[in-house]
């Protein structure tokens, strides 16, 4: 409305121009101005969307690296498109000292974290190991490592550097590192200071590269298992935010897609009073009282395969979750109905737990029905075991065979048998057949709560004799 004025008094001071006038000629201004300005904005933006297209379309890799890198500091927004890139067929590989750039970077048909992403090492220890594979080559195992680098970082950084991956292509086990890391830093601490006043040991001559390992003189590397897959996991999303190697909901990936309404990162889209069904697993778990009426209430954190949320867990569900037996904890697959509640569209939902329960129950709790898919490629023996699978497993769930021809055609058979869907059987199709060659059509959320509204008191009148 300031700008309105100034025009107004400017038409009059300068040009003779009536108010009346003036005004007309605001209105078609204002009115221009209403899509002139995002006219103009999409044709540019339209280019950009072009030329985007075009790079991911034909340098699919090199374009996901750099859009990776762009967001560095937004963890949803990488979950969300490291979940992308494994859609398109492209790995994302853990950090790694031979291979990593600062930040996310091209190697061959994959992309590798960057070595500045690891927890408590930072640009500057990253850059000097950078500098010493480019100015030295390669490292050719963990001593060579230690030599070369051991005045720039330190046990911490070299637990880190464990942990995150980041050490594996030097040869040994990361529970290996791990127990000689100290022991090697200062081996290879006191070589470096023999070099560097010309004290060579009398056995360089003879070394070879197995980590150190050489005519007995140097630290012995222990024979250990390998750290547990869940525990790799863990520390790989402790060091670098994410999952890397895995995730452990991959053996559920289409249970999770089957059984929810929405993924996690689509829950913006949906309108207050809604209720839908999330699938995910437990990240954590606050337990609290509610300071007006003293009752306990849960905080839980969800997470599926590329997102996370916030869900209220109130008295009422969680006693009934708590009967039911199921313990709310860290790691547990889980399928929840919600009610989404939003005071206006910019908001963030807030989300209420109605119904809990644990992911290997959802299939025999919300199956319908059952399409099992099957490749061109089935040999006649894949379908006899298959057919043998589901005769263990008859039941009440409607079954239909999903025939994938060679021209792409889909051919449905109707199975006479119905089957008793559990996820020991959906686990058992998996590994017969390979991930995500089923699909359940599950029962639909529970209508969302009706919410009680106190009736309005009718007002009597009061006759006084």
């Amino acid at each position: 409305m300031d700008q309105k004025a100034k025009f107004i008094a400017g038409c009059a001071n300068h040009s003779g121009i009536s108010e009346e006038l003036a005004e007309t000629i605001w209105s078609k201004i204002e009115l221009f101005a209403g899509y002139g300005f995002n006219k103009s904005h999409s044709a540019a933006y339209g280019v950009v969307s072009y030329h985007t297209a075009y790079l991911k379309a034909n340098y699919p890799v090199e374009f996901m690296a750099a859009v990776l890198t762009s967001e560095l500091e937004n963890a949803e927004k990488i979950a969300f498109l490291i979940s992308a890139c494994r859609e398109m067929g492209i790995s994302i590989l853990p950090p790694d000292v031979n291979s990593s750039g600062i930040s996310f970077s091209v190697d061959g048909p994959n992309i590798r974290f960057g070595l500045g992403a690891i927890k408590g090492m930072g640009e500057g220890a990253a850059g000097k190991i950078i500098e010493s594979r480019k100015k030295e080559g390669k490292f050719k195992n963990f001593l060579d490592f230690c030599e070369r680098c051991g005045s720039e970082i330190n046990s911490r950084m070299i637990e880190h550097l464990t942990r995150a991956g980041a050490l594996d292509s030097l040869g040994l086990k990361r529970s290996q590192i791990l127990a000689v890391a100290d022991k090697m830093i200062a081996y290879a601490a006191e070589r470096a200071r023999d070099k560097a006043v010309g004290q060579g040991s009398l056995f360089d001559a003879f070394e070879d590269d197995d980590n150190g390992e050489e005519m007995g003189f140097s630290i012995p590397i222990p024979e250990l298992p390998e750290f547990a897959w869940e525990d790799i996991l863990k520390s790989e999303k402790e060091l670098l935010g994410f999952y890397v190697s895995g995730h452990p909901l991959d053996s559920w990936s289409t249970l999770l897609k089957s059984c929810a309404t929405i993924p996690i990162r689509e829950i913006g889209e949906i309108s207050d009073g809604e209720m839908i069904r999330l699938t995910g697993m437990i990240n954590g778990c606050e337990f609290k009282f509610s300071k007006n009426s003293g009752k306990q209430f849960c905080v839980l954190h969800l997470e599926d395969l590329d997102a996370r949320c916030e869900c209220m867990v109130y008295e009422r569900a969680l006693n009934k979750i708590t009967e039911s037996g199921i313990t709310l904890e860290a790691g547990l697959p889980v399928a929840v109905e919600v009610t989404v509640s939003k005071r206006d569209e910019s908001e963030s939902p807030r989300l209420s737990v109605e119904k809990l329960i644990p992911l290997a129950e959802a299939p025999q709790t919300l199956a319908e029905e059952i399409y099992i898919h099957l490749p061109p490629e089935c040999t006649s023996e894949t379908l006899q075991s298959l057919a043998a699978l589901m005769k263990e497993h008859e039941g009440d769930v409607h079954t239909i065979i999903a025939v994938m021809r060679e021209d792409d055609s889909v051919v449905y058979i109707e199975s006479r048998n119905d089957t008793a869907v559990t996820w020991e059987l959906l686990q058992k199709i998996d590994k017969l057949l390979g991930r995500g060659r089923y699909k359940l059509k599950v029962k639909p959320c529970a209508p969302a709560p009706r919410r009680w509204v106190k009736p309005a008191q009718e007002e009597t009148q009061v006759v006084m004799d």
